[in-house]
């Protein structure tokens, strides 16, 4: 039996917070990206918590296997989604809780397809309430 030091690591590997934001960006932003889940280093292993920021909202990516480099290889994920410092509940939020991608979250299933959904639909509510 060895023991072995866990330590988390929090990385933006997106902002879409400055740009005009399209679909095919979101496709291949999130193809080229590498994600990575966990890093050994020596003796020291590095959970990382990746995150999307769109303008107000982060996207945090739960995944589901921690041993690929593309988001692609991952298969299927979840993703919880912040405002502020607060946890969004996507099932009792009105602003979600009609998407079609919030019960394959829930589900644990949710594809590369389905995220590009989920950040259009987030920087779409951020560019709403810049005007309120």
């Amino acid at each position: 039996m060895s023991l072995c030091k866990l330590q988390y690591e929090y990385r933006t590997i997106l902002d879409f917070s400055e740009k005009n934001v399209s679909r095919n960006l979101v496709r291949t932003s999130l193809t080229k990206t590498e994600v990575l889940g966990l890093h050994n280093i020596e003796s020291e292993l590095m959970y990382i918590e990746n995150e999307i920021k769109i303008g107000m909202y982060r996207i945090r990516l739960l995944l589901s296997k921690l041993d690929a480099k593309h988001l692609r290889e991952y298969g299927s994920f979840k993703i919880k989604i912040y405002q502020a410092d607060s946890c969004i509940n996507l099932n009792r939020d009105k602003r979600f809780n009609i998407q079609p991608w919030v019960d394959k979250n829930e589900e644990n299933n949710l594809r590369v397809k389905d995220l590009v959904d989920v950040i259009l639909y987030c920087n779409r509510l951020n560019n709403l309430s810049s005007f309120l």
